[in-house]
């Protein structure tokens, strides 16, 4: 082997770590992100996830939609680069948003519970299945997207005497984990490109 050869493959087995490090990190960020967001809602009873007014006119149950949407929606994007392809992402953030609520707001709580929980755990199985995850392609819309919204529910939980104390909720809450998808599967070799576009931030 030249020497040429030798520090090429010296190289790649760098960069092969170096995306194994940042899956690690985008996962783990995702995975505590996402445990905040279920935390959040934990102790909320059912006949207050409808009430409007927690982060605008929506409702936590209509968040839940949101947030099941844009997973859905980064799970759709993300395979667009992972095939190689230009990544669509929503031309308009905002009309996104406000086509999903139409479609969404008379949905069921437990529907809405339901979607969030599906569309995180395709997202999460769909990442941990691939040799490359990038911070660029997901951070706008899921682990920096979450925490927006936990502060809308927090700030609406401490304000209404209605509902649970979230603090007391989350300490009640905190051996619960079936709600979290597991992100420990093994991980398939499929190439992705070097560069994507980076999503945008989705409005509320």
């Amino acid at each position: 082997m030249t020497a040429t050869t030798t520090a090429q493959a010296t190289q790649e087995r760098m960069r092969q770590r170096e995306r194994a490090r940042e899956k690690e990190r985008v996962l783990r960020d995702m995975d505590k992100s996402w445990r905040a967001l279920m935390d959040s809602v934990r102790g909320i009873p059912e006949s207050l996830m409808s009430e409007p007014g927690v982060s605008g006119q929506w409702s936590v149950k209509d968040i839940l939609a949101h947030i099941a949407a844009w997973d859905r929606e980064t799970t759709r994007v993300v395979m667009q680069i992972l095939r190689g392809d230009e990544p669509e992402w929503p031309i308009h953030d905002q009309k996104f948003n406000d086509l999903n609520y139409e479609a969404d707001k008379n949905l069921p709580v437990n529907e809405a519970r339901n979607r969030a929980l599906s569309a995180h755990k395709a997202l999460v199985e769909m990442l941990d299945g691939k040799s490359e995850v990038r911070a660029a392609w997901l951070r706008g819309a899921t682990y920096d997207h979450y925490p927006e919204h936990i502060e809308d529910i927090l700030r609406w939980r401490r304000a209404n005497p209605l509902v649970p104390n979230p603090d007391t909720a989350r300490s009640a809450g905190a051996a619960a984990q079936q709600d979290t998808p597991s992100v420990g599967s093994a991980h398939a070799n499929v190439p992705t490109p070097e560069t994507a576009e980076p999503p945008r931030v989705p409005l509320r």
